[in-house]
């Protein structure tokens, strides 16, 4: 569990019905006990179900149609969701939205961020998000949706997987858009090398890796923040080389500094981070302990992990990989072999696109030598570290 903010179970299950309707997460009881909508929705075009966008091109269209089958009205609040197929997550300026009354009262509508990708909504002009039409006895109404890709739209994505439900989620249809025309939507990889044992005296050195495996270049700066772990009797310090000295993470959820935009399909930038016991009170000889990492652009996800071993002691011929300072970078950085491999002739990013604190790793084919880049972690205060920490709220506009 992340030492920085996180979604409890019980919210985590209310959000997931708000904005897919669905009861699968409660019990089986109560999804059996819940009724049939009294309405039937139905979402037509475009011509397949399995659209096309491309980012700042021609948008597609959705006719939206609710029918009242019963003899007394009824109430319908629709909602919209999106998410990405790819490494990044996508807001509201990502995607062009717009709902208009085809055969029903005069509507507005709005979409924002959700996490890691949208949640919106259309209600009765003048209304707000959740407001409901009142569909009149054997009656339908109808609405056009427009739905785009913007230039904005992160080309490390290939698809919008795009909801559109209703009456408290009873009523559901779901459309894929490809969106662009290459194949993306790969990961981007993190992993740690290095040691696995320490002890008071004997501090570990890790690398973390991350590398582009996108298919195109990643337009946004790339954050990944520290998931310290909290392990009982065990107290450890946390550092990252920055600028020829270690600086230290100041608690469990500080950011490292961020990857800048631009970095290349194929190129991996590398942290040397150092942790240090720097004290030890457990009854047993020795502890485990999680070293973790989240990651992304806006909404982080879970990134890279590794178990490690705290001794009382140190341990005579098992090297924590503890040194005063890292290997000189001077030649080529060599990331880990999982995160190595690229297509022939990927590019790095050029050096000044490199984060203080980590270098970059030409992973193509065969040229340039990685650098370490200077610069200061001015924005590693706890105060501001604890914002940026924090995972993006939900958000309506």
């Amino acid at each position: 569990m992340s030492a920085r903010a996180r979604v409890t179970t019980a919210a985590a299950i209310a959000l997931t019905a708000a904005i897919t309707g669905g009861t699968a997460l409660l019990p089986t009881a109560a999804h059996a006990a819940t009724p049939a909508s009294p309405l039937t929705m139905t979402v037509t075009g475009p011509s397949s179900n399995a659209g096309s966008l491309v980012p700042g091109g021609s948008p597609e269209t959705l006719t939206v149609t609710v029918t009242n089958p019963t003899a007394t009205a009824q109430q319908f609040a629709p909602e919209v969701s999106g998410s990405a197929h790819g490494a990044l997550s996508i807001d509201a300026p990502d995607v062009a939205f717009a709902v208009s009354a085809r055969n029903a009262p005069a509507t507005d509508s709005s979409i924002g961020g959700q996490d890691e990708g949208l949640i919106g909504a259309f209600y009765p002009k003048g209304g707000h998000f959740g407001d409901h039409f009142t569909v009149p006895a054997h009656t339908s109404y109808s609405w056009l949706i427009t739905l785009g890709a913007t230039k904005s739209w992160p080309l490390n994505d290939d698809s919008l997987k795009f909801d559109v439900n209703g009456d408290a989620g009873r009523l559901n249809s779901a459309l894929t858009f490809k969106v662009g025309t290459g194949h993306t939507g790969g990961p981007v990889v993190e992993t740690l090398s290095g040691g696995t044992t320490l002890a008071p005296g004997q501090p570990l050195v890790e690398t973390l890796s991350v590398t582009n495996r996108t298919g195109a270049a990643i337009a946004s700066p790339w954050n990944s923040y520290l998931d310290g772990a909290i392990t009982p009797g065990v107290d450890l310090g946390y550092e990252v080389w920055t600028a020829g000295h270690w600086v230290p993470l100041t608690h469990g959820g500080a950011p490292l500094p961020a990857i800048p935009a631009g970095l290349a399909d194929g190129a991996t930038a590398t942290y040397k981070l150092r942790i240090t016991a720097t004290g030890y009170h457990a009854a047993q000889s020795s502890v485990k302990t999680t070293l973790s990492f989240e990651s992304g652009i806006g909404y982080p996800i879970d990134g890279a992990s590794r178990t490690l071993t705290v001794y009382r002691t140190a341990q005579p011929g098992t090297p924590g990989g503890g040194t005063t300072t890292p290997a000189p970078t001077h030649g080529a950085t060599t990331p880990s072999t999982s995160a190595s491999a690229s297509p022939s002739g990927a590019a790095s990013a050029p050096a000044s696109q490199v984060p203080a604190g980590a270098s970059l790793a030409h992973t193509g084919g065969g040229s340039d030598t990685g650098v370490l880049l200077g610069g200061a972690l001015a924005f590693v205060g706890a105060g501001l570290a604890l914002m940026a920490g924090l995972k993006r709220r939900a958000r309506r506009s």
